[in-house]
């Protein structure tokens, strides 16, 4: 059975990609990469391993979409060894293996983000730093509220899913909260970060979420003609109207949390 992801690996890394690699510079901000051996789980298109590779780490990536490990591979030369599993599922060999774990806007996605933090500890090495990113609430990520209230002024939620309802909460108290729930210690938060996303028009805008995930196009798969068009009109309406830039730029802010926390040395 294909996975869901794979039909929309291209599309994710040239139209998503460039907004999230913007938070990749405070996701490792803190690390020392040099040599550093590197796990990214829910690695995506691979920016974040791609980057740290660059900057000296010894990296490898995970992903349940083997589209995206293939991706991920071909971008490095297959120079990242790449897993294809469940971010909830890490191989059994993994265990004690990493100096820093990362996940970029990824475990908190999980059906169980505490079973992946668990599965993350388990691959560090004792002492060993994990360190994730994740979106702040409805207030903090404006870029993200237009899709659902144009679906919600249009009567149209019940055939989405709303992204804000389907990650894990990023609040700083509840990042802790998990974090130590799985096992680490000296959790740090810090955030929020706000970075604009900015697409071209409104139209762009509008293609960056209609063709991003795999939710977004089962949902517009699902409505018939008419409704996909007025969903677009809706969209686009409201990101002019929202822009922080004169039309026909868009430019919507959306910040983020970053938690590092460690594995115990015994």
């Amino acid at each position: 059975m294909t996975n869901p992801w794979d039909p929309v690996v291209l599309d994710y890394e040239q139209l998503v990609e460039p907004f999230t690699s913007l938070f990749i510079p405070e996701l490792l901000e803190t690390s020392n990469l040099d040599s550093a051996s590197l796990l990214d789980v829910a690695c995506g298109s691979g920016a974040v391993a791609l980057n740290a590779q660059g900057w000296g780490a010894k990296c490898s990536a995970t992903d349940f979409s083997q589209c995206f490990c293939d991706r991920v591979a071909a971008r490095s030369n297959n120079s990242i060894p790449t897993f294809h599993c469940s971010g909830e599922e890490l191989p059994p060999d993994l265990s004690n293996s990493f100096d820093l774990i990362t996940s970029s806007f990824g475990v908190i996605f999980f059906p169980s983000p505490s079973l992946g933090l668990k599965e993350m500890n388990r691959c560090l090495k004792p002492g060993g730093t994990v360190i994730i990113s994740a979106w702040g609430n409805k207030e903090e990520t404006a870029a993200f509220r237009v899709f659902p209230d144009a679906r919600a002024e249009l009567n149209l939620t019940e055939k989405a899913t709303d992204p804000a309802k389907a990650r894990a909460d990023g609040s700083p108290a509840s990042l802790t909260e998990m974090l130590v729930e799985s096992g680490f210690e000296n959790v740090v938060i810090r955030g929020p970060v706000t970075r604009s996303l900015e697409m071209g028009s409104a139209e762009l805008f509008f293609e960056r979420f209609a063709k991003g995930s795999p939710g977004a196009v089962k949902s517009l798969a699902s409505m018939t003609e008419e409704e996909r068009a007025k969903l677009k009109a809706k969209v686009m309406e409201l990101a002019t109207a929202r822009s922080n830039a004169p039309p026909p730029q868009i430019s919507l802010d959306a910040s983020a949390y970053f938690a590092t926390a460690t594995k115990p040395e015994v």
